[in-house]
Order: C-alpha cells, then structure tokens, then sequence
C-alpha cells in the first residue's frame, strides 16, 4: 500500500510538470528556428491533441490510482489514447453546442 502512495505522489509529480510543458504553446513548432507554414501542422497537433491531453493529465493530477491502473503517464501525451479521445471529446462539444 506504501509502495502505490509513492507512486501516485510521482506519477502527480510527473503530471504537474507534464501540465507546465504541454500548456507552452510554440510558434516554431518544428524547431527549425523559423516560422514558417511547415509550423502549423504542429499549431494543428496541439489543439487537436488538447482535450485528450487535458483528460489524461486530470487523471494523473487529481485520480492518480486510477490513471497507475491504466498505466497512463506523461509520455502519453500527443499519443494514441490522446488521439482516441480527443475526437470524441471535439465531436461531442461540436453536438454540444448545436444542442444549446
């Protein structure tokens, strides 16, 4: 029991740094140096990517037990469970709001 305490204080730890790191946005988002059109695929990654990265990064700051279950971590971040849910999540908001 020690032992999953440990690790749900780091896989919190890991999450709030994770949160610092993935909420930057970038305008060189290839790194190259410049701005250039071959930037925005990465401007469209991070907003795509944002609701599944918000989720799995709410699951290890606030349901660690939960996210250690399913072996969620920050490298999962921009992934494939991040590109599973975020889809769903864009989609649901868009049926959200033509409901209101």
């Amino acid at each position: 029991m020690s032992k999953s305490l440990g690790l749900e204080a780091q896989i919190m730890t890991a999450a709030d740094a994770a949160w610092a790191e993935r909420w930057q946005f970038v305008k060189d988002a290839n790194g190259d140096g410049l701005i250039t059109i071959s930037d925005a695929m990465g401007w469209l990654g991070w907003v795509f990517f944002a609701p599944g990265d918000w989720l799995l990064l709410m699951l290890m700051s606030h349901a660690p037990s939960i996210a250690l279950f399913f072996e969620i971590t920050p490298a999962m971040l921009y992934g494939t469970l991040s590109g599973i849910v975020s889809p769903v999540i864009w989609i649901s908001l868009l049926l959200i709001e033509e409901w209101l």
